[in-house]
């Protein structure tokens, strides 16, 4: 049984744009000049966001998340239906004279994206918020720190530290957004830090650290290769995890989030720490295969049999 603790999810809840390119980016850049179109051809308009994606795959999972964001005054649909899955948003506050935050998502024929976000509320003046001023903040047990406000997850992550409550960081698309004195501080209290390819390239830029001072920062640092799976450094040992096979591609966008729900998830259940990377890895499977980042759905059944088929473990 999963516990009925509550895994706070600090991370934005966000408007999605999402936009096809028939062809290939790699056809269009021209790296002396970066004045270019990229006709679309489509556009669909979607509920999103780090902490709504995370918070909507750990719901169907049996795991109560409480979501701790700002949004704007155009909420009122994602409030609806995040309320009709019966999520607590307690945690929410919301800021009428800001929009939501929003993200234009490009995907080419490659499954390479563009993204333009807008963070909208996230900039509010009426946040950061102390976890203590949260409802039932008492029967948090478990934490993930993803993109929001770099003062809201820097505040997080100290309270975290000061309640000893475990986290998983997650600092995606924000890392340039942070001074680096409070990025270093985040990633060295971290009790989890799951990282993409660039994400990691990038942060050794930022920080100026070779990638095993990088590794060695935080307890544990996992680095996630989309198709190629994921790596898991804890100390010197290192442990590889192969990705589950889609049974179809349709859509990249929230796979990373998918991943990381999937790895709370885990830990919540008493994985180990490969299994956890397993899980993370089957739901990911579960996100590409639809579109859009909230559309997939979790039957506990049918997660039994392909986590089975994929590694021959049992959920």
């Amino acid at each position: 049984m999963f516990s009925k603790k509550k895994v706070l999810v600090v991370g934005s809840i966000a408007y999605d744009h999402l936009m096809h390119f028939k062809d290939a980016f790699s056809d269009v850049i021209m790296p002396d000049n970066l004045n270019m179109v990229f006709p679309v051809s489509d556009h669909n308009f979607m509920f999103g966001g780090c902490g709504g994606n995370i918070a909507y795959s750990l719901k169907q999972l049996g795991i109560e998340p409480l979501i701790m964001t700002t949004v704007g005054s155009d909420f009122h649909e994602y409030k609806k239906y995040f309320k009709k899955m019966g999520m607590d948003l307690s945690g929410i506050m919301q800021d009428r004279n800001k929009m939501t935050a929003s993200a234009y998502i490009v995907t080419d024929k490659n499954q390479n994206q563009i993204t333009i976000f807008d963070p909208g509320a996230m900039q509010s003046k009426t946040s950061p918020r102390n976890i203590v001023s949260l409802r039932g903040y008492k029967n948090i047990e478990l934490a993930i720190i993803s993109p929001d406000s770099p003062k809201q997850m820097l505040i997080a992550a100290e309270d975290c530290k000061k309640m000893k409550i475990p986290y998983v960081f997650d600092a995606g698309q924000q890392i340039n957004a942070f001074v680096e004195e409070d990025l270093r501080k985040i990633i060295v209290y971290a009790d989890y830090f799951i990282a993409n390819d660039y994400e990691t390239s990038l942060l050794m830029k930022k920080l100026g650290v070779t990638k095993k001072e990088l590794l060695f920062m935080p307890k544990i640092y996992i680095q996630t290769h989309g198709k190629d799976g994921s790596t898991i450094h804890h100390g010197d040992k290192t442990t590889k995890v192969e990705a589950v096979k889609a049974n179809r591609e349709v859509d990249p966008t929230g796979c990373g989030d998918a991943f990381r729900a999937g790895f709370v998830a885990g830990l919540q259940k008493g994985y180990d720490l490969k299994k956890c990377c397993q899980f993370g890895s089957l739901i990911a499977t579960y996100n590409l295969e639809n579109e859009g980042t909230q559309n997939h759905i979790l039957n506990k059944s049918e997660i039994e049999g392909r986590l089975n088929l994929a590694y021959n473990i049992k959920h």
